[in-house]
């Protein structure tokens, strides 16, 4: 059998870079898992209850496939007892049909090009873990209201605690993260990832104009394996300006520079206010 790939693909969207996984035990049986996808709602038609899928998943900058393929079979699985037996020699090309374009893959993908690994499992089935875990999500917000209701002060904070039941663990993609442009804004999306999160924001708004309110914030927050971990001198920190813009229901759009972390600058265009 032959496999090519061309950059040529009749979709505006590039391509997600990306291993697929196909694992056997000594039985010779594959492991296939069943799942909903997160745009499955608004397709529900179309894929029906749930899909089934081999363990796959993409690959990150700078990252050999071969890495990834052991990476995502034990994300997504819990297996990392597993021996390659071979890998195709080239790139699959998957376009999704034109009806997902836009809504699957978080609609930034036309489609997959994809490398297949076979391993061989050499554990126990009591590898294959679920990830049995409870988790905790507390958020508070504050507004309190200064000089005739024409400034306020906005203070948010937020925690999310995971408890892994006795021998699991938290699988990677359901970690609690932080970095982006809703909460530690001097640093890129997912910057952080752990069990554990502390967020704490604060902002002074003014109206500038009609529909135009100014801002000034700072955030800090960090994430950790346990929460007794947490430490106030070693959060990260960011602070900034911004502008917003809205009605009378609300922010539409927000303009913001966020300084001082150990990212450097970022700027912020966002539909929404932050909290």
């Amino acid at each position: 059998m032959t496999f090519t790939h061309t950059e040529t693909y009749p979709a505006p969207l590039p391509l997600r870079p990306c291993v697929g996984v196909v694992l056997f035990n000594a039985q010779g049986l594959v492991l296939v898992g069943r799942h909903r996808p997160k745009w499955a709602a608004q397709r529900a038609s179309y894929v029906g209850d749930a899909v089934w899928q081999l363990p796959q998943g993409g690959i990150e900058p700078r990252e050999p496939s071969r890495e990834t393929a052991f990476r995502e079979l034990w994300e997504e699985t819990g297996v990392r007892n597993a021996s390659l037996i071979a890998e195709i020699p080239g790139w699959l090309t998957y376009l999704l049909p034109p009806e997902l374009l836009g809504i699957a893959l978080k609609g930034k993908y036309a489609g997959h090009r994809l490398r297949w690994y076979a391993m061989r499992f050499e554990g126990d089935d009591s590898e294959i873990d679920l990830f049995s875990f409870n988790r905790v999500d507390i958020d508070l917000q504050q507004y309190v209201p200064l000089v005739r209701d024409r400034r306020v002060l906005a203070l948010h904070a937020r925690a999310v605690m995971t408890d892994p039941d006795a021998g699991a663990e938290v699988p990677f993609y359901f970690q609690p993260t932080l970095g982006g442009p809703d909460d530690l804004r001097g640093f890129r999306h997912f910057r952080f990832r752990d069990r554990n999160t502390l967020l704490f924001q604060a902002e002074y708004r003014w109206e500038i104009f009609t529909a135009v309110d100014g801002a000034i914030f700072y955030d800090i927050g960090k994430v950790a394996p346990r929460r007794q971990d947490f430490n106030l001198s070693e959060f990260e920190r960011d602070f900034g300006i911004g502008f917003r813009f809205g009605t009378s229901n609300g922010v539409f759009l927000r303009v913001e520079g966020a300084f001082g972390s150990a990212a450097g600058a970022h700027f912020v265009l966002r539909f929404g206010n932050v909290f």
